[in-house]
């Protein structure tokens, strides 16, 4: 079984173009065995760049914060970004994040 966790915690920092913002936001991802046990925990952090004409994702990143090592991969693909997190046993976890107008990333 595979599941994702919440929003924790995020931060808005002001870049010198004063149109544009740069936002960021961590997840935790999980990926759960089939005792309904976690066997990896990632901390998935998003940071973008937010304007009055514009949004996109500028880069992700993965922690590990508990259990196994897995292999983790993302793609961009302007305001929006696939994040895959592959268990060496129990299979993957795919989440799609985008980032809205208001600076704020959410799941699709």
């Amino acid at each position: 079984m595979l599941l994702a966790g919440t929003v924790s915690a995020g931060f808005i920092a002001y870049n010198s173009n004063h149109d544009a913002e740069e936002v960021s936001d961590y997840f935790y991802l999980q990926i759960y065995n089939s005792d309904n046990q976690v066997v990896s925990k990632y901390r998935v952090t998003l940071t973008g760049m937010v304007s009055s004409a514009s949004r996109e994702i500028t880069s992700v990143s993965f922690d590990l914060v508990s259990g196994d090592v897995c292999e983790t991969d993302y793609a961009i693909d302007g305001n929006g970004a696939s994040v895959t997190i592959t268990h060496p046993t129990e299979g993957y976890l795919l989440r799609i994040f985008a980032l809205g107008a208001s600076g704020v990333f959410y799941f699709v």
